[in-house]
């Protein structure tokens, strides 16, 4: 595993999560995640688990960051903010139901591929984090 650093899996990480921005995140419906990262945070009061994931993408840049860093890299705080990202990311889930459409037409929908592959970019973040945290 240390042969391959951190690169890849960062690398990996950063293109699975660009080509979840392409993808629908709600099975059934053409919502792309780059519609959500641009309007989720404005959900408020009225989906707070969908307002709670989104600062996940949040987390995930300041992860991306942490292991970039070129001056006094910070390995261990891009490993805890990539638990933090995973557990923001999953707290639509942990709602238990999704709810989407204007008050006139609701209806429950499940998670779509962006959902997943947007998950997967987290998963990978964490993972090249923790390379780099046990390379130090």
């Amino acid at each position: 595993m240390e042969k391959i650093g951190f690169r890849l899996p960062l690398l990996l990480s950063l293109a699975l999560y660009l080509g979840s921005m392409m993808l629908p995140i709600y099975s059934g419906n053409t919502l792309p995640g780059y519609m959500a990262l641009l309007c989720g945070w404005m959900v408020g009061l009225s989906e707070i688990p969908t307002a709670i994931a989104w600062f996940a993408n949040v987390s995930y840049f300041f992860a991306v960051v942490m292991i970039l860093k070129r001056k006094n890299p910070k390995p261990f705080a891009a490993l805890v903010l990539s638990i933090i990202t995973i557990v923001l990311g999953l707290v639509i889930l942990a709602a238990g139901k999704t709810v989407i459409g204007s008050s006139e037409f609701m209806s429950k929908a499940s998670m779509g591929t962006g959902f997943y592959v947007w998950m997967g970019s987290f998963v990978l973040i964490l993972l090249a984090s923790w390379i780099k945290f046990k390379k130090r």
